[in-house]
């Protein structure tokens, strides 16, 4: 039986990957730094700023200016947010009463800080009181796609790893939620569901609004069998 959902928010939940490539794209322009972003962007998608920080360096050495870069993006990027908007993806808050009514408990596995998923999900219109639990980057010592963001959410709200599904647009959080024996679920966003991955998924589908059926039909299933 599924009994969890554990949420990725960036790219699954709201529409802000966009608004994410764009603010490092300006960044690097602004600093007169030639950089790859179709192949970075895939590699960093999904992980905390640490883990960012650590890729950077091992790839472009240790004088690259990392923290003027973060800040620089940073501001970029609120800026983006605030003018623009965090625009919930399709299916989004529907989804969150659909399978709160079906008893399953939800969480937010994201590898931003505990704030800005505050600030963003605010900004988009989301009731946070609808999760369970908050768990984000700067509580994990690994990022993804190390499962240990998904295997502690889960701990926190009482469900085994089996029972939980794990919703993800990153290569880096289909990775961990494999990894962390969920079953796991991409919708594709910037990232295309690749040979590589469709493997490791449980699912691939086009909108969040799929979730309840998919899982509702799976619990049906397994009542079924029992």
């Amino acid at each position: 039986m599924i009994r969890a959902v554990l949420f990725d928010m960036d790219g699954t939940l709201l529409d802000t990957e966009r608004i994410s490539r764009v603010a490092w794209n300006r960044t690097f322009d602004a600093m007169g730094l030639e950089m790859d972003s179709e192949w970075w962007f895939e590699r960093i998608s999904g992980m905390n700023i640490e883990a960012i920080r650590t890729f950077f360096l091992n790839e472009c050495g240790d004088q690259f200016p990392f923290d003027e870069v973060r800040q620089r993006r940073h501001d970029f990027y609120v800026e983006l947010v605030e003018t623009d908007g965090a625009l919930c993806k399709a299916g989004v808050p529907e989804v969150f009463d659909t399978l709160q009514q079906m008893g399953i408990r939800q969480a937010v596995a994201s590898s931003s800080s505990e704030p800005w998923v505050r600030r963003c999900l605010g900004v988009a219109g989301v009731d946070i009181s609808l999760f369970d639990v908050l768990m984000t980057g700067e509580k994990v010592e690994r990022s993804k796609p190390d499962p240990e963001i998904f295997l502690r959410a889960a701990a926190l709200l009482g469900v085994s790893p089996e029972a939980c599904v794990v919703v993800e647009d990153s290569r880096n959080g289909v990775l961990a939620g494999h990894a962390a024996g969920m079953k796991t679920v991409m919708i594709p966003d910037l990232i295309p569901c690749t040979d590589e991955l469709r493997p490791l998924l449980w699912h691939c589908i086009d909108s969040l609004a799929q979730l309840p059926q998919l899982i509702g039909n799976y619990n049906l299933e397994s009542e079924n069998r029992t």
